[in-house]
């Protein structure tokens, strides 16, 4: 369980913001006129290592090409609601967690809720926070590290 957790934070908090990066990227290349693939393969490689610093052991200069929506006319930033999803998702639980059971009426609450209310009225109404605060963010994250310490734990041998 911990390794799917921290697969998933690694997915959304690293490999997602590093396809936002590179979308922004197209976009503005974009604007400047035709775009080469040795361009692209150059941009991919900077954007990969200001993303992930030290944590890949290799760069893939051909990542522009390998994703279809990168391609898909009409829907930009596909991914945005992807980390979206999962920050608002871990606040949520958090919450439950601090909460306990008391906390069942306030997620059936959001569940009934997100079909027609913007999240900042339900992140303000239903979690009494405010979105637009990176504190709220941040706090979406904080059992990330807690996660990693168990897990060196559960692996390293004793």
């Amino acid at each position: 369980m911990l390794d799917q957790q921290l697969q998933a934070a690694t997915a959304f908090l690293m490999d997602i913001p590093h396809r936002y990066q590179l979308e922004r990227r197209l976009y503005a290349l974009r604007r400047e006129g035709g775009l080469r693939a040795d361009q692209l393969s150059e941009e991919v490689t900077a954007i990969q290592r200001r993303c992930y610093g030290d944590a890949l052991a290799s760069w893939d200069p051909l990542f522009w090409c390998s994703k279809l929506h990168f391609y898909i006319a009409g829907m930009s930033f596909y991914n945005w609601p992807y980390a979206f999803g999962y920050l608002f998702s871990s606040a949520v639980y958090a919450e439950a967690r601090r909460t306990g059971p008391a906390f069942l009426p306030k997620l059936q609450d959001l569940l009934r809720r997100t079909g027609w209310q913007d999240t900042a009225a339900l992140g303000r109404d239903v979690l009494g926070a405010d979105l637009r605060s990176p504190a709220f963010w941040e706090g979406a994250v904080q059992s990330i590290p807690g996660w990693v310490d168990a897990f060196e734990q559960a692996t390293t041998p004793s």
